[in-house]
């Protein structure tokens, strides 16, 4: 039995639009069970205060180097840093700098955009407001005394 050309294009044409309707129908069952799956909660790892709530399985690399566990936590408490008073962290926020360790972490670069955002070129040097912070983030006392710095 020989097919015409004409009964040949029908049986093509017949058998690409069940591929395409089958394709479509497989497509949609897959896109509405993703969309159907409720995102699992992520645990938070930090209490209202900033305090780290979850225990690593093993020591990190902070452990490694002499960085206390409590190091981890963010400190949200600027105030702790010679020379940053209220109003200050206030300024400090308003720019997006809320925990200690965005400070303990600053560059050269960032301390001059930062100097320039708070219109007091030299401060953060001058203070050592990077030290300070790296030094509260081991869990040790800032070296800097108020009266030093009048």
């Amino acid at each position: 039995m020989q097919l015409s050309d004409a009964s040949l294009f029908l049986a093509l044409t017949a058998s690409f639009a069940g591929g395409l309707g089958v394709g479509w129908w497989v497509w949609s069952l897959r896109r509405s069970t993703l969309h159907d799956r409720k995102p699992r909660p992520i645990p938070d790892a930090f209490d209202d205060k900033g305090a780290l709530l979850l225990e690593p399985a093993a020591p990190s690399a902070a452990h490694k180097i002499g960085m206390p566990l409590a190091s981890m936590a963010r400190d949200p408490d600027l105030t702790k840093i010679t020379g940053i008073d209220d109003v200050m962290q206030r300024r400090l926020q308003t720019l997006g700098v809320t925990y200690l360790d965005q400070i303990a972490d600053w560059g050269p670069s960032r301390i001059r955009q930062i100097e320039s955002q708070i219109g007091e070129t030299g401060r953060v040097d001058r203070e050592q407001w990077v030290s300070q912070a790296r030094r509260i983030r081991m869990g040790k006392q800032p070296q800097r005394r108020r009266e030093e710095l009048v």
